[in-house]
């Protein structure tokens, strides 16, 4: 494609474009906070550590071990993205610096290939082409070894008669086994914090001593705490600095290696290329190295089962071979999209399709054309085949050009997006050519801030949960009760309510602190716990749920899940009520949506009130309301929660009642009374109490 064609603007308005120069003082901003490679290489290391660590782990005083999945046993972490490529630019909002890391976890346990045939001694994965998804495998497995485990990671595909059975890798269920086995990590690493906890002595069981070392230093990253959530096929981790105004966010992926080049990709191998870059011999290196298959399946998938094909790893090698004139050129180009094109909420255009929109310009255009004499005129031709590509509703994939990454983007929002590219480029003066503050972003701008208000609540709310937990476990081992409850003391609930309603209004504050409470709430059934229960080591594990540190542990790591989930609403919610959405192509329709949908994963209904489910136990509901019926004084005698709507009360027992959910479950001998979805009231309009 030719940028002559692509062009918006006049042959004298562009001649002036090429003359002008960038502002000095935005070209030293450039410099100074554009992120050299080598930076974090401390966290990176520690990062590293958290993902791989293959052998279970212990902390403190207690050698409570649990052993990842036998197919994750082996994993070699590659940092990707911008940072790793020495072009990110940090994200100073607020006075607050905040950066980004992206990185990949490459199983090294098997390996996928084209060919029929692979090792004949360990399970390995045959790839196959997806003919209405370029860009898209299905990964089919060959078992050898821990076959029972990849059937757990696996889908089954039968014919009619099921004569033929075949193993197919699923993409959700390695996403969720990864995502529980970091939360877990991540909870672990905030349990630093138990060293300052009251009676934390007493935390602890002599049954659990050891002759190992401790492996983590007490004094050392003290000032550390990790919120964690999903976000397609990665696990987003906030690092909050309690003792700096810093948070980093790391997204980690899983990878299946594939040593050969893809044969869908050879296209890559034979192009024409008008500037000579990347040369052959470069290209030929480059394709050596694979690909990755990450677990991502595109929208219109049928069967969930597919793979994404990924080149990570060669586009790393690409962005760090760039001139060094280059290099300024893709970092203003890319401070242009962060300060007018990102959208503050959705996936419409994203940095990854910039950086293919840079890659095609680099190999259409001459090397000795990158100067910093002629900046103005490559960032204007950047612009300019961005702007074609939105218009145009495609936007190629560098090494796999028949994948169209606008392909599940709505039409509107490219538009909108070329609209303001169009803009971008008719007053390039005062957009970007003379414009100071472009690299200085408001907070809503920025992907990683959580602003200082929120950032100090997050730390402050982790620590009480961490106590309350200590505290609950604790009072559990002295006066013996057969359950433990956990729960924010009320001196913890009024400091947290204050400092929340530093950043919220009265309504807000009390829904966040019902919805930490409930995470509080000891489940049988909670996710976490059953994580825990599948990969421990049996006589550990009966110390530790002697000890109460099973049911903590889950707690709190239900807590990082349900907190990382939290700070992304609150987030999305502030950006609904106060930007003007209308100017990135969403309309009223999708703001309402999105509200909805973000209330209802935080536990609300469709007006902003805390749905029952998730309320705190001395909440109290209106009489009148059929929707949400609670029976107040009613408690499962299995999972001791309050039952809400359907009870189920033994005909014999005359104190045992059940909700819906252990009702299915149940192995309770006798007969049950299915209880209409009523309130209970007596004659004189008080309700009745359930009797001890």
């Amino acid at each position: 494609m030719d940028i002559k064609f692509c062009g918006a603007t006049t042959t004298h308005y562009f001649q002036k474009i090429i003359a002008s120069r960038i502002n000095k003082v935005l070209l030293e901003d450039l410099s100074n906070l554009a992120v050299p490679p080598a930076k974090f290489e401390r966290l990176k290391g520690h990062i590293k550590t958290v993902v791989t660590q293959s052998k279970g782990w212990m902390f403190y005083d207690f050698p409570f071990k649990v052993q990842v999945h036998p197919c994750f046993s082996e994993l070699h972490v590659e940092f990707i993205g911008s940072t790793s490529e020495g072009l990110s630019i940090s994200e100073v909002t607020e006075g607050n610096e905040n950066e980004e890391l992206d990185l990949t976890a490459i199983l090294q346990t098997t390996t996928a290939t084209e060919a029929k045939k692979s090792d004949e001694t360990r399970t390995w994965l045959e790839i196959q082409h997806c003919a209405g998804n370029p860009g898209f495998v299905l990964l089919k497995v060959h078992m050898k070894d821990n076959s029972e485990h990849w059937c757990g990671l696996s889908n089954i595909v039968s014919n009619q008669d099921g004569s033929i059975n075949e193993f197919f890798l699923s993409p959700v269920a390695f996403t969720d086994e990864f995502f529980l086995m970091l939360c877990l990590r991540c909870s672990v690493e905030n349990l630093h914090y138990t060293a300052y906890c009251k009676d934390v002595d007493k935390f602890f069981d002599n049954e659990l001593d050891t002759d190992e070392e401790d492996d983590i230093d007490k004094d050392d990253a003290l000032h550390e705490f990790f919120i964690v959530t999903q976000e397609g096929p990665a696990v987003k981790t906030t690092v909050l600095f309690a003792d700096k105004e810093m948070s980093i966010q790391y997204d980690c992926s899983l990878a299946v290696q594939c040593s050969e080049w893809p044969s869908i990709a050879d296209e890559f191998l034979h192009r024409n290329r008008v500037s000579g870059f990347p040369s052959l011999e470069f290209v030929k290196q480059l394709t050596s190295m694979g690909c990755l298959l990450v677990p991502k399946f595109p929208q219109d998938s049928k069967t969930q089962l597919e793979w994404r094909l990924s080149f990570c790893l060669v586009e790393r090698e690409l962005m760090l071979n760039l001139t060094e004139a280059q290099r300024k050129c893709y970092l203003l180009f890319k401070a242009i999209w962060r300060q007018f094109f990102c959208p503050p909420i959705g996936k419409a255009l994203q940095s990854y399709h910039l950086k293919n929109v840079f890659l095609w310009e680099c190999e259409n255009v001459p090397l000795q054309e990158w100067t910093d004499e002629k900046m103005v005129a490559r960032v204007t031709g950047l612009l300019q085949r961005l702007q074609y590509n939105l218009f145009t509703r495609t936007c190629p994939h560098y090494i796999l050009p028949q994948n169209n990454l606008f392909r599940d983007i709505d039409q509107s929002l490219l538009f909108y997006a070329g609209m303001q590219v169009q803009t971008a480029i008719f007053r390039s003066e005062v957009v970007w050519i003379e414009n100071n503050v472009l690299l200085f972003l408001p907070p809503h701008k920025s992907r990683t801030s959580l602003g200082r208000k929120l950032r100090k609540t997050c730390i402050m709310a982790l620590k009480y949960v961490i106590e309350a937990m200590v505290s609950g476990c604790v009072k559990k081992q002295n006066e013996n009760e057969e359950s433990t409850k956990y729960g924010l003391s009320t001196e913890a609930m009024n400091s947290l309510r204050s400092e929340l309603e530093q950043s919220f209004n009265k309504d807000m504050t009390e829904m966040l602190l019902q919805y930490i409470n409930a995470s509080l709430k000891h489940r049988p059934d909670n996710i976490t716990r059953h994580y825990i229960c599948s990969r421990a080591d049996p006589k550990q594990l009966l110390i530790a749920s002697k000890t109460q540190l099973l049911d903590g542990l889950a707690s709190l790591a239900n807590t990082v899940m349900n907190w990382g989930n939290m700070v992304e609403i609150i987030t999305n919610l502030e950006v609904l009520e106060t930007e003007n959405l209308k100017e990135y192509g969403y309309n009223e329709e999708y703001k309402l949506t999105e509200r909805l949908n973000l209330l209802f994963r935080m536990g609300m209904d469709d007006f902003g009130e805390l749905r029952s489910s998730c309320g705190d136990e001395n909440a109290e509901t209106d009489s009148g309301d059929d929707t949400f019926s609670m029976y107040e004084d009613f408690v499962c005698d299995e999972c001791d929660d309050r039952i809400w709507g359907e009870r189920y009360h033994c005909k014999t027992c005359p104190d045992f009642d059940l909700c819906k959910y252990c009702y299915l479950t149940s192995t309770h001998p006798h007969e049950f009374e299915f209880i209409e979805e009523e309130n209970d009231y007596d004659d004189d309009g008080e309700m009745g109490c359930k009797q001890s």
